[in-house]
């Protein structure tokens, strides 16, 4: 899955709920056969930029026995670019089942 995905799947996520950076890497791996890998820096930076334009908010969690994290939300204005991004997704996803289905009539020939 190319790597310009990554944002909308990112949003997808912390709209299911809050979540850290660790927790994000591992569930984006779980979205296709091949998953979505994204270097840690990559994923952070991508965070960091997100935060920055409002799309979420970020706060430290220490409640655990482990090392203290960063968990991500999504704001309203993230909930509104996962809109766009869906809407979009959801045009692409269309043209390419034409696709497809042009594509299989052509091998049945």
């Amino acid at each position: 899955m190319p790597r310009r995905f990554v944002r909308p799947f990112v949003l997808l996520l912390l709209a299911e709920g809050p979540s850290h950076g660790y927790e994000l890497a591992a569930s984006l791996k779980e979205f296709s056969p091949r998953g979505l890998n994204v270097e840690p820096s990559i994923l952070y930076r991508m965070l960091k930029q997100m935060r920055e334009e409002g799309l979420t908010t970020s706060s430290l969690d220490d409640s655990g026995t482990g090392p203290v994290r960063k968990v991500y939300e999504l704001t309203s204005e993230g909930r509104e670019a996962l809109d766009l991004w869906a809407s979009s997704l959801q045009d692409t996803a269309g043209t390419l089942d034409s696709f497809s289905e042009r594509y299989e009539r052509t091998r049945r020939r």
